[in-house]
């Protein structure tokens, strides 16, 4: 089975990926981050590592009845 290795949080601009930082699997404070109004969201991704190199990008959008 696969196990999430760490979450890593990324931020772009025009030119591409300026910063990023990793966070333990049990870290859920990378979430801060994404939910960061001060920069807008299309600059912003949370990615979830895998042990086995897999990656995947996880997006979010609000829930709207």
């Amino acid at each position: 089975m696969k196990k999430i290795e760490n979450f890593q949080v990324a931020f772009y601009d025009k030119d591409g990926c300026y910063d990023e930082d990793f966070y333990e699997w049990w870290d859920t404070s990378c979430f801060d981050y994404i939910f960061d109004n001060d920069c807008p969201e299309e600059y912003r991704r949370l990615f979830v590592n895998f042990d086995d190199g897999m990656k995947y990008e996880v997006k979010l959008e609000e829930y709207k009845k």
